[in-house]
């Protein structure tokens, strides 16, 4: 009976969320985008290259979803989650007038 127990650390958080999986293709979509328009200008000093903003925002994202969904308490993860949703939502549009708004 002891072996077929599973072990405690086997355990993978998963992430069902569609809005996080939208998320994580808006992030490469904009880390694409912003490969393209930086290497297709000639003068780098004018256009920056935003890449550590969108991989920080696509990490950060990964943590609060995680964390969301491996919390027990209901009242912390309505919070938490509402909190993962307006982080998504406002890192998205303000990576895009970053990338977009050259």
């Amino acid at each position: 009976m002891q072996d077929e127990a599973p072990l405690q650390l086997s355990r993978m958080a998963t992430i069902n969320k569609p809005s996080f999986w939208i998320f994580m293709l808006a992030c490469l979509f904009l880390y694409v985008a912003n490969k393209v328009i930086v290497s297709d200008t000639l003068d780098n000093t004018l256009v920056g290259s935003h890449d550590i903003l969108i991989i920080g925002a696509a990490f950060t994202g990964i943590v609060l979803n995680i964390l969301t969904t491996s919390l027990t308490n209901k009242d912390i993860t309505r919070i938490l989650t509402v909190i993962c949703y307006l982080f998504e939502i406002v890192s998205i549009v303000a990576l895009y007038l970053l990338v977009f708004s050259k």
